[in-house]
Order: C-alpha cells, then sequence, then structure tokens
C-alpha cells in the first residue's frame, strides 16, 4: 500500500513539473474552464474537477451554474482557456457539443479544444460520433485526474 500511494505521489509530481514546464515555454500554467453545460453534471463534479485540476498545476476556472453552449464559449475565449472541461455529458447533449464547437471556431477559439467526462450513470451508450468538428477528448467518469492532465497536457505540447 504504501508503495502504491508513493507512486501515486511521483505520477502527480511529474505532472506539476510537467505544468511548470508549460509555463517556462508559454509563460503561463494550462488552463481549464470547467464547466456545466445544458443539464449535464452536478456542482459537486465540477468542483472536483477544478480541485483535481487545480492540484496538479492548472489555471482552473470554475462555473457551477448551467450555461448555454453561447455562454460557455463566450466564458473560454474570454478566460483565454486552453481546455473547457465538461464532466457528465450525456448522448442527449451531443447538440450542445456541436454549438459550443461551433462557437469556439472563431479565430481566438481555435486551438480551444474539450474535455468531456462520461455520466458515472449514462442513460444510454455515449456517443459522440456525431460531432464532426473541433477537438474532443472522451474520458470515462472513472479515468484518473493524473492520466486526464497527462493526455491534455500531451495534446496542447502537440499545439505549440
Amino acid at each position: 500500500m504504501n508503495n502504491s500511494k508513493n507512486s501515486k505521489i511521483r505520477h502527480i509530481n511529474l505532472i506539476r513539473d510537467r505544468t511548470a514546464g508549460f509555463f517556462k515555454t508559454q509563460g503561463r500554467r494550462p488552463r481549464i474552464l470547467i464547466t456545466r453545460i445544458g443539464s449535464t453534471s452536478s456542482e459537486r463534479e465540477v468542483k472536483i474537477k477544478a480541485s483535481a485540476f487545480a492540484e496538479l498545476g492548472f489555471d482552473v476556472d470554475i462555473n457551477t451554474s448551467v450555461q448555454s453552449s453561447i455562454d460557455v464559449a463566450r466564458l473560454a475565449l474570454e478566460n483565454d482557456v486552453h481546455v473547457v472541461g465538461i464532466p457528465g455529458i450525456t448522448v442527449g447533449n451531443q447538440r450542445l457539443l456541436s454549438k459550443l464547437l461551433a462557437a469556439l471556431k472563431t479565430e481566438d477559439g481555435k486551438k480551444i479544444f474539450l474535455a468531456i467526462w462520461t455520466p458515472r450513470k449514462p442513460v444510454g451508450p455515449v456517443k459522440i460520433s456525431k460531432v464532426k468538428t473541433g477537438s474532443i477528448i472522451i474520458f470515462k467518469f472513472d479515468t484518473e485526474s493524473t492520466d486526464c492532465a497527462n493526455r491534455i497536457l500531451d495534446i496542447l505540447e502537440q499545439q505549440l
């Protein structure tokens, strides 16, 4: 058990080193907006994700109120984020994702991508295949935050 705990701590420290490296090359830490869109997720899920990413060295903007796609895009652009994170997205919300990606297609939002987490108890299969534009990374609800942060950092570093 102690070995497992040490391994997790090393993993967390590696991610913190990566976010520090991002800061050195970009002049700012990777920035993520964790938010609700439509009727997705709960305030609690948003707060949990936001806390995890802040602990890992990200700058985090958090929005716990339900927002429309246009409002989320506006928040993302105003806050100059790299990623919009949306926990608990369902198959019924694909239209909202398409609208959000379309709103982010402006010049300032072209590099912003979405990180979404499937709901704990999905109503049906989670299929985001209908969303044709933009970049989306999909995580299962129980994916470790460290794994999510690593994948997000991989994408951000590729964009440099």
